[in-house]
């Protein structure tokens, strides 16, 4: 098929909903409809077009393929925002050393371990931290 995404959408979401149940069910025009837009956000500019579509799927209820992709979508920000949390425990704990042993709590400090992404680096800091002679030996344990 040639032409405008947007309109070829619209002819090919029509097409399916037209045809008749015994020749496909309700439950098979769902997924077909699911996999479309899936694969309309690729070439269709127009969002407004595509939330239509997606809000008139969600409307049929329960769909296999949205489901899986809401699942799972759901499930990395779950894992992406529980390691962003454990980085952050790992540079207040390496704030919470260094202020218990020298009393440092400059913001050179918390920008530099705010520079750092690896949860495994921050926590050989708490350790550097915990060992270091002297703030500035530290500091200089810090990668720039």
């Amino acid at each position: 098929m040639r032409g405008n995404p947007e309109e070829l959408l619209v002819k090919s979401k029509g097409k399916i909903l037209e045809t008749a149940e015994s020749r496909v069910s309700f439950e098979i025009k769902k997924e077909l409809l699911a996999v479309l837009a899936g694969l309309a956000t690729r070439v269709v500019a127009d969002r407004e077009v595509l939330e239509r579509i997606i809000s008139e799927i969600e409307a049929m209820g329960e769909n296999y393929v949205f489901d899986r992709f809401f699942n799972r979508g759901r499930e990395a920000g779950l894992r992406e925002g529980m390691e962003k949390g454990r980085e952050e425990e790992a540079r207040e704990a390496i704030l919470r050393v260094l202020r218990r042993r020298f009393g440092v709590s400059g913001a050179e400090v918390s920008r530099r371990l705010a520079a750092i992404s690896s949860r495994s680096d921050l926590e050989a800091l708490i350790e550097d931290a915990a060992t270091a002679a002297t703030p500035d030996e530290f500091l200089r344990r810090i990668p720039s």
